[in-house]
C-alpha cells in the first residue's frame, strides 16, 4: 500500500496497443502562420532535432503532415501539422475534408504565434478562425496558444515576456468575445532554445492522459512518505514529465530534472545500449545547494526524477526504495487498466 492505495502487483507489462486501435490516438493539431515556428516546435520536441537546425527546415508546408508518437503506454498522440498556408490566404476557407482532424477522439489545438511580429492582428484573426471552426465541429476541443520565439533582444526580460502575453490574450479574448461562448484556452510564453517549450507541451499532454489524476495522487502519495521536495513522472524521449505531485512546478526545478534524464541517456548511450538495456537505470546528483537529485526507471521510457533535501530526510534509502517499488506496481497497474475492454 502507498498511502491509503493499494494496488495489486501485475504480473505481465502491459500489452502493446492493437493496430486497430491506433486511429483512435488522441491527437495535438497543430496551426500557425508559415514560418511562426510550428514545425520546428514538433521536430525539436518529438524527433530530436537540434534547435540551431530547426533553421534549415523547409519554410511552407504544402500539406498537412501527421506523425504519430509512441514513446511508451502513456505517451501515445499523433501530432498533425496543418499548413499555414491556408489559414495564410484568406481566400481560401477551411473546408469539411479539415473538419476530420478536430473530431474523432480526444484532440487538443495548438495555436503558435510568432512573438517577433510587429503586429498581432493577423495572427490573432487566423487564431480566431481556427477556433470557430474547430469549436463547431467538436464543441469539446481544448486550445493552447503558443507565444513563441520570445528570445533574442526584444524579450530582454520576464516583464516583456508577460507584457506581450497580456496583449496576444486581451485581443484573442475581445475577438471571440461575441462568437464564442465557452472555450478554454490557455496561454505560454516558449522558445526551442531553452526549456519553455518543453514544459508548455508537458502541459499539452498531460490533457490527453485520462490517468493524469491518478497519476498525480499516486506521485503525492510516493512524496509524502518520503519526505521530498518534488516529484516528476518522466518520458525520457521527449523530456516532457507526464505528471507531477500536487505541488506548483517549478521552471528551474524542471530544467534541472531534465537536463539530468539528458545526461543519464547520453551515458547509457555511451557506455550501454541506452535505456532499452538498462530496465533498472537509476542516478543521483548532489548539488552545491544542499539538494540531492535521483533519478530512476519505472518503465518503458519512464522514470521519475525526485528533489530531496541532503539531510536526515535522504538517509532511508531502504525506505524509498521500498516506496519506489510500490509507485511502480501501481504505474503497472495503471497500465494494463487502459487497454482492458470497455
Amino acid at each position: 500500500s502507498l498511502c491509503g492505495y493499494t494496488f495489486p502487483v501485475p504480473e505481465l507489462a502491459c500489452p502493446a496497443r492493437p493496430e486497430g486501435m491506433m486511429e483512435d490516438m488522441p491527437k495535438v493539431v497543430m496551426c500557425g502562420s508559415p514560418r511562426c515556428g510550428k514545425t520546428s516546435i514538433s521536430k525539436v520536441v518529438f524527433q530530436k532535432l537540434s534547435p540551431h537546425e530547426s533553421m534549415f527546415l523547409e519554410n511552407g508546408l504544402t500539406r498537412m503532415e501527421t506523425f504519430s508518437v509512441c514513446h511508451n503506454h502513456l505517451l501515445r498522440l499523433r501530432l498533425v501539422d496543418f499548413p499555414g498556408a491556408i489559414l495564410c490566404d484568406e481566400n481560401v476557407s477551411l473546408h469539411q475534408n479539415d473538419a476530420a482532424i478536430f473530431g474523432g477522439g480526444d484532440c487538443v489545438v495548438v495555436l503558435v504565434i510568432d512573438a517577433q511580429e510587429e503586429s498581432y492582428a493577423t495572427s490573432i484573426s487566423r487564431a480566431k478562425k481556427v477556433i470557430e471552426f474547430a469549436l463547431k465541429r467538436n464543441s469539446k476541443l481544448t486550445f493552447d496558444v503558443l507565444i513563441h520565439k520570445v528570445d533574442g533582444a526584444k524579450f530582454y526580460s520576464e516583464d516583456r515576456k508577460v507584457e506581450c502575453q497580456t496583449i496576444i490574450h486581451d485581443k484573442l479574448t475581445e475577438e471571440l468575445a461575441d462568437k464564442v461562448q465557452e472555450c478554454s484556452i490557455n496561454f505560454h510564453c516558449t522558445s526551442i532554445y531553452d526549456h519553455s517549450i518543453f514544459e508548455a507541451f508537458s502541459k499539452i499532454v498531460q490533457k490527453l492522459i485520462p490517468e493524469k489524476v491518478l497519476l498525480e495522487q499516486c506521485l503525492q502519495s510516493l512524496l509524502d512518505s518520503t519526505r521530498m521536495e518534488k516529484v516528476y513522472l518522466f518520458d525520457v524521449v521527449s523530456k516532457l514529465y507526464l505528471a507531477s505531485d500536487r505541488q506548483p512546478v517549478d521552471l528551474q526545478w524542471y530544467e534541472l530534472c531534465a537536463d539530468m534524464v539528458d545526461l543519464v541517456i547520453d551515458i547509457a548511450c555511451i557506455y550501454g545500449n541506452g535505456l532499452e538495456e538498462n530496465k533498472d537505470a537509476a542516478c543521483e546528483f548532489y548539488l552545491q545547494n544542499g539538494f540531492v537529485l535521483i533519478l530512476k526507471e519505472v518503465g518503458h521510457c519512464l522514470a521519475i526524477v525526485c528533489v530531496f533535501k541532503s539531510d536526515d530526510n535522504f538517509d532511508k534509502q531502504e525506505l524509498l526504495d521500498h516506496n519506489i517499488e510500490v509507485f511502480k506496481e501501481a504505474l503497472g497497474r495503471i497500465c494494463q487498466q487502459r487497454y482492458l475492454p470497455k
